[in-house]
């Protein structure tokens, strides 16, 4: 019954190592798969997303002065400020801009799982303890 024991314990340690090994095998290969298919999503949706309609540019600055004037009358400058920001989210989810907000969405995502695959990669194999 000693030996059966003992066999436990040094089993139950060494499973952890390995189980870190896989996990951070695995988290780089979720970032490549990330990486891969955001670019080629993002491609897809590039070249599937219509040309900009150049129109008059005038008019649409004219279009837009008047309804920056009529939102600095209702809610002053900060509105004015937080309608563009609401449009410059909006317009990021459509087109061209929707592909590239892809590409960098995939990037991130990859780097966070690059970064903490590394971390794993190079924790010491006997350190179980958190670092925060």
């Amino acid at each position: 019954m000693g030996d059966a024991g003992k066999r436990r314990e040094t089993s139950g340690k060494s499973a952890t190592p390995k189980r870190r090994v896989r996990l951070h095998l695995y988290l780089y290969l979720t970032g490549v798969v990330v990486l891969v298919a955001g670019f080629a999503g993002a491609a897809a949706v590039y070249l599937s997303a219509p040309d900009d309609q150049g129109g008059d540019l005038g008019a649409g600055f004219e279009d837009y002065k008047a309804s920056a004037f009529k939102y600095d009358r209702l809610g002053g400058r900060v509105f004015v400020v937080m309608v563009e920001i609401v449009q410059w989210l909006g317009g990021l989810w459509h087109g061209k801009q929707l592909a590239e907000t892809l590409a960098f969405l995939s990037i991130g995502i990859a780097l966070v799982c690059f970064v903490v695959a590394h971390r794993l990669a190079f924790r010491a194999p006997g350190d179980d303890t958190d670092d925060h």
